[in-house]
């Protein structure tokens, strides 16, 4: 973890210890002599936190992101393992102890106490039904204004840790919301700041600095035993050399030297080698090439935030941009699968720019193409096209000629193919009835809608009904008589099977 104005944390065991280095070990050397005798700070982050909710009393939120504490019903508990801090410290070491928080966000501006917890909790278990008793108070009515929310406060707790320091169980601290109060902070499981909660500490320090020297090959000149002192690096190198360790010491060396002996390629490399000119190149069996053609296997995630996650392109005649290959025999395999989670999109999207006679989307086999959905399976906002042998929306199609004498005028029966499909009869078998006809369509249709539409009709001044029948799984009878009577009326109709 870093922070503005230092330049380096090292973490041990959850406690962040800052060690003031800087980027080469000249300034190292540098730095270690200012801050010798002066006091050390270590930065501790919880071991464990969560907050209980009395109308939700059986609930743990051990692993929420955020911290929530809201007076009566919401109490935030933070717990720090003190052991990294070296066994013979004492309370007399600590000079301060600071509760650090990331304000998350404030409902109700008001104020906070935080307390001594006083009986042995775990994140993962601790429910408002389970929650711990507390103690007696340690920093009280800690203000919360709307100014605070995305910022860091901090909470003076010196004397809860010299109390643990000194025996007193370590069972953490609770943050209790005073009437009203509603805020949320950062817990340790946050990802979109990672600002968990921290106990900032200072020890004491002690001794005296009594002077400063400088060996004869450390790179360093200055130093002394009385007043201001000054430290500086040696400025004896020649013009282009800079300081460089040798082993042993610091000595003046030319920019650059050193002996490579040997390149070893490593992930995705090949290439390398011990002596003379040495190359590198990427494996392309584990690397794409933007400009070939690449084959993967396994699977493979494209996840990108806010971006297609795969666009391909083509622009040469009789190709195609995007292709998906199954060769599995069974399994209800697919050669190329889409979904979405939008109600308002589609898993598979198909739109041709070219122009009249264009197609979308284009299936062929058993399954040309397939689509499930809560609304619709299938949905065009143009013509659907399908080839005369496959089975689809329309079955089949008759206009009938009663009236002139036509007949089986034109007919569509989408189980044949080619020109059959659309020549009467079309493998239908038209049957005349005293009240109307029946059509043997050769194959079921009783299970299907049915739509008969009048066209004109020698009805004279009667009204005529019409009506579709199924009268058995392949037949359907069509009746057009006056109203109130079974006389048939000459008349034109068309019937759709869907």
């Amino acid at each position: 973890m870093q922070s503005a104005g230092r330049d380096d944390w090292r973490e041990t065991k959850g406690t962040i210890v800052k060690r003031f280095t800087a980027q080469t070990q000249v300034v190292l050397l540098l730095v270690f002599f200012a801050f010798l005798w002066s006091s050390a700070h270590a930065q501790i982050t919880p071991s464990a936190d969560s907050y209980t909710v009395t109308g939700d009393p059986t609930t743990n939120y051990g692993a929420k992101p955020l911290l929530d504490v809201e007076s009566p019903s919401q109490t935030t508990y933070i717990q720090f393992n003190l052991s990294s801090i070296p066994s013979t410290y004492t309370s007399a070491d600590i000079t301060k102890a600071t509760l650090k928080l990331y304000v998350s966000s404030i409902g109700t501006a008001g104020s906070f106490n935080v307390d001594y917890v006083t009986g042995t909790w775990t994140e993962s278990k601790i429910t408002a039904d389970l929650a711990p008793t507390l103690g007696t108070t340690i920093a009280g009515s800690v203000p919360l204004v709307a100014a605070d929310k995305n910022q860091f406060i901090l909470i003076d707790v010196t004397e809860a840790v010299q109390a643990w320091l000194s025996g007193t169980p370590n069972d953490g601290i609770a943050l209790v919301g005073n009437s009203p109060f509603n805020a949320t902070f950062d817990s340790k499981e946050s990802t979109s700041t990672s600002h968990a909660p921290e106990l900032d500490i200072v020890f004491a320090g002690g001794g005296t600095l009594t002077g400063v020297t400088t060996a004869s090959d450390s790179g360093l000149t200055g130093g002394g035993t009385s007043g201001t002192l000054h430290l500086g690096l040696l400025t004896t190198c020649a013009s282009g050399q800079v300081l460089q360790w040798n082993g042993s010491a610091w000595a003046c060396s030319a920019v650059g030297t050193g002996t490579i002996t040997g390149v070893t390629a490593g992930t995705a490399l090949t290439g390398g080698g011990t002596g003379g000119n040495v190359m590198l190149n990427v494996d392309t069996t584990q690397v794409p090439l933007l400009a070939a053609n690449n084959s993967f296997t396994g699977n493979n995630v494209f996840q990108p935030f806010a971006a297609d996650a795969i666009d391909a392109y083509t622009a040469w005649p009789g190709k195609t941009a995007l292709v998906g290959i199954e060769s599995a025999t069974s399994g209800g395999s697919y050669g190329a699968w889409a979904r979405t989670s939008d109600p308002s999109g589609a898993g598979v999207k198909g739109t041709n720019a070219g122009g009249t006679g264009g197609i979308g989307v284009y299936g062929t086999g058993d399954i040309g193409v397939f689509g499930t959905g809560t609304s619709y399976g299938f949905q065009t906002d143009s013509n659907a096209q399908q080839a005369r042998t496959a089975g689809g929306w329309v079955k089949a199609m008759v206009y009938f000629d009663g009236q002139d004498g036509g007949g089986l005028a034109r007919c569509y029966n989408s189980t044949l193919a080619g020109a059959a499909a659309t020549t009467p009869p079309c493998g239908f078998t038209v049957t005349a009835t005293s009240a109307g006809f029946e059509i043997n369509f050769g194959f079921e249709v009783d299970d299907r809608f049915l739509a008969l539409t009048l066209q004109r009709c020698s009805c004279g001044s009667e009204a005529p009904i019409w009506f579709a029948t199924p009268e058995s799984a392949n037949v359907i009878s069509v009746d057009v008589v006056q109203a109130g009577t079974a006389n048939q009326i000459p008349a034109q109709w068309h019937l759709i099977v869907f």
